[in-house]
């Protein structure tokens, strides 16, 4: 796949180290590669001459040549390496990038690129449509899995494409025809326009919800706002389980950090991983840099770890990036060589070749207890990583199922400019197990998150993990930091008065009145008295819930010895 669409630059190698495959003379090593090299199930050619490298993306039924390198006389500039091919097969590795991409020598250029789409003319809605139903029909892997029939989509929206319709029509009706596979990898970008496919999920319906309920309030929010209003949120709350003077986050020049990490009071590590791609302060960092980057963070960041008691790994908010960026953070946790995962393209237009790849045993791996939390908007290369950690005996993962979708987004360019983007690709973890649509599934099931989690500034899936390892889950608080939180919650719900009180093994450590309660504004003391009314179900509710729990009372006991008072109950 093309970094930002377009080639940067090439690196061109054998992919397995074979004898005899290397030559000293330049002629013999530049003829070994011109030819037609095919990338199979991908949708990719590439005609290489002695003067040019024509690059296509095609299927059966159309194709578009989407550049044309000069070699002037010798090797293309954008190709910065190369040596002599073996097997009829080459790697191309675009620069900056950290993934090769394999391709077989083939006798001809497939048929549709004989005639390519003349893309600096008009071009036909008509045209657009079809490369792009073509392109999913022959390169799309999940149509049974996610249950689309592909042809009555064709059936159902080719009448309705017309050569004199405007761009947001037709782009209504491709991103209608796709909608229902509901994968996040499957994209249509133009100028103006923008769709993502997505699983539904209760947090996104949630996110959703938050954004039309804005408008109420004259806000005008989109998802994209609602959502950085929760990653904030997410890395202020995160930042509440971690003492201060062990509390570190990178990148240092950005709002939103990739990496928060810390320990709790009682050396519990918390390691909060907010994605598998940005770990480089430059925006425009390729993926070697990213690389180069990782690496040295990790260093700093296992060396801060290191004595804990026990990690908690956050990726509830991963939604992806690098699977190398991932597997290099799983690796610092291989107390063993794994199988990481494999994958392989499958689809209508043929098999790709299987890629395996593999994590070897670190030299000083993490190999306490590691809890790897997750939700059901971890995606994509998160779920990658997951499946990695996995692996691993001394990692539990807690929370909610990951959201099932793996492949590598595999992107193409239409006869309009547009932009498009599926998955072609299944993965499997070293048991052969695919968790395409379905996710993985935690060994432990905790609440990723809700509402009242977040206004109460706590994360029950830290709480759950603390609690299993019998460790303080709260920091502890000076009384006038509890003083400045409870007026802080008065602020935020409008509470003119009340009263608050610390209990601690049965003795009151803390207590205290705040506002006023009444209209004369009589300052409200630690013992004035408030009307319980309604608020007494939850207080009773609670106590016996937790009276059951301990085994002092049954839900089918009769309640009326118990009360000190006498208690008529009608027949």
């Amino acid at each position: 796949m093309l970094k930002k669409y377009k080639i940067i630059g090439l690196l061109i190698s054998a992919p397995f180290m074979l004898m005899g495959c290397n030559s000293d003379k330049r002629s013999e090593l530049d003829n070994s590669f011109i030819g037609v090299w095919q990338k199979t199930a991908y949708g990719e050619i590439l005609d290489i001459s002695k003067e040019t490298i024509l690059r296509y993306e095609y299927n059966q039924h159309s194709c578009i040549k989407t550049h044309t390198l000069q070699r002037n006389n010798g090797l293309s500039p954008e190709i910065s390496a190369h040596s002599r091919i073996c097997n009829n097969m080459i790697n191309v590795t675009y620069q900056g990038e950290l993934s090769s991409n394999p391709f077989t020598k083939t006798s001809t250029l497939p048929t549709s690129c004989k005639s390519p789409i003349n893309t600096t003319g008009q071009v036909s809605a008509t045209q657009t449509f079809d490369h792009f139903w073509h392109t999913f029909n022959d390169y799309y892997a999940f149509f049974e899995l996610r249950e689309v029939d592909w042809q009555a989509q064709y059936d159902r929206f080719k009448p309705l494409i017309t050569d004199a319709m405007d761009d947001e029509a037709l782009f209504t009706i491709m991103s209608t025809m796709v909608e229902p596979l509901q994968d996040g990898h499957v994209f249509l970008s133009a100028e103006q326009f923008e769709f993502s496919g997505a699983k539904r999920s209760p947090l996104l319906d949630a996110i959703q919800g938050l954004a039309r309920a804005s408008l109420r309030t004259g806000q005008e929010l989109d998802e994209s706002d609602v959502i950085s209003s929760l990653i904030a949120s997410h890395q202020s709350i995160t930042s509440k389980y971690i003492t201060p003077a062990s509390l570190r986050a990178l990148p240092d020049t950005k709002d939103t950090k990739t990496f928060i990490w810390g320990k709790t009071t009682d050396n519990i590590g918390i390691l909060t991983i907010n994605n598998m791609a940005d770990f480089d302060a430059l925006e425009d960092a390729s993926n070697a840099e990213q690389l180069q980057t990782l690496q040295s963070q990790l260093d700093m960041i296992m060396q801060d770890l290191a004595e804990t008691d026990a990690l908690i790994v956050d990726i509830r908010i991963n939604t992806g990036g690098s699977d190398n960026l991932a597997l290099a953070i799983a690796g610092r946790f291989a107390t063993q060589d794994i199988l990481a995962f494999n994958k392989q393209a499958i689809n209508k237009s043929g098999l790709g070749i299987p890629v395996r790849a593999l994590i070897k045993q670190h030299s000083a791996p993490y190999n306490k207890p590691v809890y790897l939390l997750t939700s059901q908007i971890t995606t994509s290369t998160a779920e990658i990583f997951t499946m990695a950690m996995r692996q691993f005996s001394h990692v539990t993962q807690v929370g909610e199922e990951t959201s099932g979708e793996f492949s590598d987004v595999l992107s193409f360019t239409l006869p309009n400019g547009w932009r498009m983007g599926l998955s072609n690709e299944v993965y499997r973890n070293a048991q052969g197990e695919n968790f395409e649509r379905v996710g993985i599934s935690p060994h432990i099931n905790v609440s990723a998150f809700n509402t009242y989690e977040m206004d109460s500034h706590r994360f029950a899936s830290y709480d759950y993990v603390l609690n299993l390892l019998d460790k303080q889950s709260y920091l502890p608080l000076e009384p006038h930091e509890f003083t400045a939180l409870v007026n802080e919650i008065m602020t935020k719900y409008h509470l003119p008065g009340l009263s608050a009180a610390i209990i601690h093994e049965g003795a009151t450590v803390f207590s205290a009145g705040f506002g006023v309660q009444d209209l004369s504004n009589t300052a409200v003391s630690a013992d004035t008295p408030f009307f319980l009314a309604s608020v007494s179900k939850v207080l009773v509710g609670a106590t016996l819930a937790q009276a059951v729990d301990k085994k002092h009372i049954s839900l089918d006991e009769k309640i009326a010895p118990l009360l000190p008072f006498p208690l008529y109950v009608p027949n």
